[in-house]
């Protein structure tokens, strides 16, 4: 697929349609992790073709999350030299793989990975994916998801994953 088709793909609302995964290869450069995750994007397809949009958006949560991780661990000079990496009770910075989903986030948008959008929309989707957990759900202001928050948390994943597709590893 050539970029101005995965950017179209990236920004189409998710309506009676599917959408092809991204180079999952060439993001994570993991052949077992990539597999995992086009099977998680094509049952994310099934969910939002079936309105279940809370367990798209957990999935959605997991991708992300995963894809960050492994941009982290392929490019850590980077992701442990900005601003936002977290550090632990003793003002280390903590190992990569301890990272939540928050600093991910935080760490790929300081890192120049993600635009500020999908960086302020992918904080969304981590407090909808939050709720995978009942308590949670019940004991925050966080509603279930609607149709229209699934498709913006989608079209953040969509765009922030084919942007990720462009990263080259730096020169050293």
């Amino acid at each position: 697929m050539d970029n101005d088709a995965r950017e179209d793909a990236a920004s189409a609302p998710f309506d009676n349609c599917s959408f092809p995964p991204p180079d999952f290869l060439k993001i994570t450069g993991d052949k077992n992790l990539s597999a995992i995750l086009v099977e998680r994007w094509v049952e994310i397809n099934r969910c939002l073709q079936s309105d279940a949009h809370l367990a798209g958006i957990i999935l959605m949560g997991g991708i992300l999350e995963a894809v960050f991780l492994a941009i982290a661990l392929k490019f850590p000079g980077q992701a442990r030299e900005c601003e936002s990496a977290p550090l632990d009770k003793n003002g280390k910075i903590k190992k990569i793989r301890d990272w939540t989903l928050n600093d991910l986030i935080n760490v790929a948008y300081d890192c120049d990975w993600i635009r500020q959008d999908a960086a302020k929309f992918g904080h969304l989707l981590r407090k909808y994916r939050n709720l995978v957990h009942p308590w949670e759900q019940l004991t925050s202001e966080n509603e279930t998801p609607s149709k229209d928050d699934c498709s913006e948390c989608w079209k953040t994943v969509r765009s922030s994953l084919y942007d990720l597709e462009k990263l080259e590893k730096p020169s050293n």
